[in-house]
């Protein structure tokens, strides 16, 4: 059942794909068939600041 489905999706900006035409005239990525890959977790880490690159950096090594 749908309804019992607990399911978080979070953009992360990864990769885009869509024809740069129709991105021009409609001025959004969001046309067409829009649809998701999910990337585990540890693949998919925000870097907004110099702090959260040093910790990826930290986790790469650990994981590596």
């Amino acid at each position: 059942m749908r309804q019992n489905i607990n399911l978080f999706v979070k953009e992360n900006g990864a990769f885009y794909f869509f024809q740069v035409k129709k991105f021009l005239k409609i001025k959004s990525r969001l046309f067409g068939k829009v649809g998701a890959f999910i990337m585990p977790e540890d693949r998919s880490v925000e870097v907004d600041s110099k702090n959260d690159l040093e910790t990826v950096k930290i986790y790469l090594k650990l994981k590596g």
